[in-house]
């Protein structure tokens, strides 16, 4: 007698194969047929909250941060108890300047995990934007305190002190430039740091604070460590 047909895939067994297809197709950053693979596990499973997570990433991978946050929002709604939904929202509407909802969504992200140094980057540069930027220094220090190597951080905190005080903590920001210089390899970061000290060198008289901007351009400025019992109390 003929063979018994094989059996037919079962739903669950198509939903698998197209996360599992996806999640290649993420991996070689191929993230239109991973789009692809995830918009039909979700046409098999529309709560599946793995699917959308993932389609979320891919959308923002491709720069469609709209696209994301709205993914981020529906497995919020699948998963209330999901942590990472509020730093990667608020990280996608900072992209969208959308500040005010980025401030609120970190905000219950640091509330969620207090060591979130991105949670406190993002947040800080959203306040920057918003002219805050007495709020923007304390995110800004304590993503340092929590990640000493962000040179992003350093950057962004030494341009709001520049706002803040005008020319009256001059140490300050010439150490934190003199830290994106020795921490990044980001070429845009490191002209705009090179930049705000060679504009310093030329509108200063002051001996000591001369020396100090052209060691930092010969990348020899440390920062001060954070006192780890600050560090816990904070």
């Amino acid at each position: 007698p003929p063979a018994d047909p094989p059996p037919a895939e079962t739903e669950r067994d198509s939903l698998d194969s197209h996360l599992q297809s996806a999640e290649a197709y993420f991996e070689d950053g191929e993230y239109d047929s991973a789009i692809v693979e995830l918009e039909a596990a979700i046409d098999l499973d529309p709560d599946n909250v793995d699917a959308h997570t993932n389609l979320a990433l891919c959308h923002f991978e491709k720069g469609d941060y709209k696209g994301a946050a709205a993914e981020w929002t529906r497995g919020a709604e699948l998963d209330p108890e999901q942590d990472l939904v509020y730093l990667e929202r608020g990280t996608c509407y900072f992209n969208l300047a959308r500040y005010d909802e980025a401030i609120e969504d970190l905000t219950e992200a640091i509330a969620r995990n207090e060591t979130s140094a991105d949670a406190y980057r993002v947040r800080g540069k959203s306040y920057a934007f918003l002219e805050d930027y007495e709020q923007a220094v304390a995110d800004l220090t304590r993503t340092i305190e929590l990640d000493p190597t962000a040179d992003e951080a350093y950057l962004n905190r030494a341009v709001s002190m520049s706002k803040i005080g005008g020319l009256d903590d001059l140490t300050g920001i010439v150490t934190d430039l003199g830290m994106v210089l020795q921490l990044s390899e980001d070429d845009g970061m490191r002209a705009q740091a090179e930049s705000m000290l060679e504009n310093l060198l030329a509108s200063v008289d002051d001996p000591a604070l001369i020396e100090l901007a052209q060691a930092a351009l010969a990348g020899e400025v440390i920062a001060e460590p954070a006192d780890e019992g600050e560090l816990e109390a904070s």
